[in-house]
């Protein structure tokens, strides 16, 4: 905005000399004050309105800056969908069947069937192995499984040993894995969503020996969109030591054996409610090999009878408790390993998810 004042300046009329008559000729005196006056009037009005719009201007580019960095820093753990924060945990049933039976339809969304064939040739001739695991979608394109679910080497039922590698069937070791999601009868693999693997990446300190550290993640070749059948499920809050207490009911979902002398696994998605115990519970278990209740869950049935398998490993242990101000199942534990399987005193032993979240997350992320 410009402002403008005009002035006219007063013109005096010529007085001719006479008689060394000298008038004494008047100044527009007041005049030019009044100019000068108004002029410095004007150029204050000038300033003021330029600062006051700076000043409006300023404040409205602080107030956008600060929606946009509220949106921008909105903690989206899972991910976003449509522009909202993906939510955890959720499902569309609330069957839960426990003592080692079928699980419902779609009543564990989030856990994967992981499927590892491997081609190769011998004598000539090509022959095929297979293997399987679980585990548990956390965002849209992230797995947590096992570290030992990633193989090197295989037994051979001549109880020679194959060691694992890429060949001319296999440009790479993620080629060898499929995921599929939303799967309830593995009979029917068709019946999931499949997903080939990006990268697979085994914890840093993931000891073999001790099967310590035992987890890693699994980044698909793609996202998943969310279903019935497919939700991500919830994670830990924090590094803490999740669950703090011990004597408490945990759920154990997967495809492995039902029992050590089984020759097969189940089709249909099992399920199975466990207590988790104070460490001292599993002090029977593989004796001589290292543990650390940091980073390990102890649980299971000390009874015997109910415990995960051979099949099972990567797959969760989950344990409900209040997210949100809902109640909902937390992915508390990586199925890892046991001695048999539900065996009496011998629970199983389970990778501690908390004491990996950090980690969890920066992968999710990635």
């Amino acid at each position: 905005m410009s402002i403008l004042i005009e002035t006219n300046n007063t013109v005096y009329p010529v007085v001719p000399e006479a008689n060394n008559y000298h008038p004494i000729q008047q100044k527009p005196a007041t005049v030019v004050s009044q100019s000068k006056k108004v002029a410095k009037k004007s150029s204050k009005i000038k300033i003021i309105a330029i600062v006051s719009i700076i000043a409006v201007v300023v404040v409205i580019i602080i107030a956008v800056a600060v929606v946009l960095a509220v949106l921008l820093s909105q903690n989206c753990r899972y991910g976003k969908l449509n522009g909202v924060c993906i939510e955890c945990g959720v499902t569309y049933s609330s069957s839960k069947i426990v003592g080692g039976q079928n699980a419902g339809y779609s009543s564990w969304p989030s856990i994967v069937y992981i499927q590892f064939k491997y081609y190769y040739l011998s004598s000539g001739n090509t022959y095929s192995i297979s293997t399987s695991c679980a585990g548990t979608l956390v965002n849209q394109d992230t797995v947590v499984t096992a570290a030992h679910c990633y193989n090197t080497e295989l037994q051979l039922s001549d109880g020679s040993t194959l060691t694992v590698s890429p060949n001319s069937y296999h440009a790479t070791y993620e080629s060898m894995y499929t995921v599929y999601l939303g799967l309830y009868d593995k009979s029917d693999l068709s019946s999931g969503v499949s997903r080939s693997v990006k990268s697979y990446t085994i914890h840093s300190n993931y000891d073999d020996p001790n099967v310590l550290n035992d987890i890693a993640i699994i980044k698909l070749s793609s996202t998943v969109d969310l279903s019935e059948k497919i939700q991500v499920s919830c994670l830990p809050e924090d590094s803490d030591i999740y669950p703090e207490n011990s004597d408490i009911d945990a759920y154990i979902v997967g495809w492995g054996k039902t029992s050590s002398a089984a020759l097969t696994t189940p089709d249909i998605l099992q399920e199975a409610l466990v207590t988790v115990y104070d460490s001292s519970k599993c002090s029977l278990v593989s004796i001589g090999t290292l543990k650390n209740w940091q980073s390990q869950i102890c649980a299971g049935k000390y009874e015997g009878g109910i415990d995960t398998c051979q099949g099972d490993s990567g797959g969760p242990l989950f344990v409900k408790d209040t997210v949100d101000s809902k109640q909902k199942f937390i992915l508390t534990g990586v199925t890892s390993y046991g001695e048999g399987c539900a065996e009496v005193g011998k629970p199983g032993i389970y990778t501690r998810v908390s004491a990996f979240i950090d980690w969890i997350e920066e992968k999710m992320n990635e």
